[in-house]
């Protein structure tokens, strides 16, 4: 992902940020994830080691999270497909899961990222935070789901390259996600996309989660109602200076409501983003449960 300037949005946005935490009324019904069981699978995908889309490792790691899923009670498949890149025709795989909601006509996507940016030097990147700890998030938010039906059915898409080769422009970056997007539209499904709830670089010990402007603000407005209800401090749970673009970006474009959960402030100024600092030991099982809760809390919120 990558962030870029964007003037504050006025109105109800600037009002919610002031306010930090608004209300939505309801309870939170949502389950809640095992702080264990999103930290063990956010260990194992890092354990994998460099896992940039095309790559053997990658392809491993969809079998091992479509398996994983389909343990945990979702109805898995992974989608196959190639697309151009900077570096010629690579092949891409999304893997798909669904835990069936009480109305089955309409869905919430949650989506994370599962591959780790390609580095063309000598840094070994595993991707802690940056790629597997959305994967540990949404694989025990799929086994917490799982147990308590959804309102609405929960579509969770773990997106393969994510990270671009380069630059992200539209032939860099953001693949698994445009593909997902365009699909939805091709299918005449977006009508039924009630939302798009992405999670990323969510495990830090020092939990930070920044919405970026352009957040829609119905789901901004949910997302602090439930971080309130939650006990999650403002520090948690805040604006981000600028807008994002990430995953969410392709559903946003099409006009589908979107809020990413990102905390982009890993590290002192940000330092152990792409580096080889994006280690296991900076990530905390508390910080995947309580994203990953504050995911479930606003996709069950909504009817």
């Amino acid at each position: 992902m990558f962030r870029h300037g964007r003037k504050f949005l006025t109105g109800m946005i600037l009002t919610l940020g002031a306010l930090g935490l608004g209300g939505c009324g309801g309870e939170v019904t949502a389950p809640q994830v095992d702080p264990i069981t999103a930290y063990r699978y956010t260990l194992e995908i890092a354990n994998a080691g460099e896992r940039p889309s095309g790559s053997p490792v990658l392809a491993q790691q969809a079998d091992f999270i479509a398996a994983t899923a389909k343990q945990f009670g979702a109805t898995t498949r992974i989608n196959d497909f190639e697309d151009d890149t900077p570096l010629g025709k690579m092949r891409f795989r999304n893997v798909i899961a669904e835990v069936p909601g009480r109305n089955t006509s309409q869905f919430v996507l949650i989506g994370c990222h599962y591959d780790t940016k390609k580095m063309f030097s000598h840094i070994h990147f595993v991707g802690a935070n940056d790629g597997a700890s959305g994967v540990g998030a949404l694989l025990a938010m799929i086994k917490a789901a799982a147990k308590k039906k959804p309102p609405l059915t929960l579509r969770f898409v773990f997106f393969d390259g994510e990270e671009s080769l380069y630059e992200y422009d539209h032939g860099d970056g953001l693949f698994g996600s445009r593909h997902d997007a365009a699909a939805l539209e091709k299918s005449g499904e977006l009508k039924q996309c009630r939302a798009m709830i992405l999670l990323d670089m969510i495990g830090d010990r020092d939990l930070d989660i920044t919405l970026p402007q352009g957040t829609d603000p119905d789901l901004a407005q949910r997302c602090f109602a439930a971080a309130s209800k939650l006990g999650m401090t403002a520090k948690q749970v805040k604006w981000f200076k600028d807008d994002i673009t990430d995953d969410h970006t392709p559903f946003k474009e099409r006009g589908i409501p979107t809020i990413d959960l990102i905390d982009f402030d890993y590290g002192p100024n940000n330092s152990w983003w792409h580096t080889s600092e994006d280690t296991i030991d900076k990530i905390a099982p508390e910080s995947l449960a309580a994203a990953a809760d504050l995911g479930l809390a606003i996709a069950y919120g909504l009817r």
